[in-house]
């Protein structure tokens, strides 16, 4: 999901930065698609997903330790299949 989004996190940074570059695109009803169109035409589609590898170097740690944590908090609250509720799991969610 990261990946298919990449491109449109990259417009999102740069309009909250204020790139000068990209200000007069922000207000603009199709400034995102003209912002990609002008990345992609400067640096080409590898432009589009600049400083990506970076965001999954923090999701997958983030995305194991989350998920760990929820089959720990799983077991406590629901010991075997008779256990097993919509609210148990979503307090095992929510703990996680």
């Amino acid at each position: 999901a990261k990946t298919l989004v990449a491109p449109l996190d990259r417009v999102k940074i740069l309009f909250q930065t204020s790139n000068p570059q990209f200000h007069s695109y922000a207000n603009h009803p199709f400034g995102v698609v003209r912002a990609m169109n002008i990345i992609y035409h400067q640096d080409g589609s590898r432009g589009l997903f600049r400083g990506h590898s970076a965001t999954l170097l923090r999701i997958f740690p983030y995305a194991a330790v989350k998920f760990l944590a929820y089959e720990q908090f799983r077991a406590v609250f629901i010991p075997d299949k008779q256990h097993e509720t919509p609210w148990r799991r979503l307090i095992s969610g929510s703990l996680a």
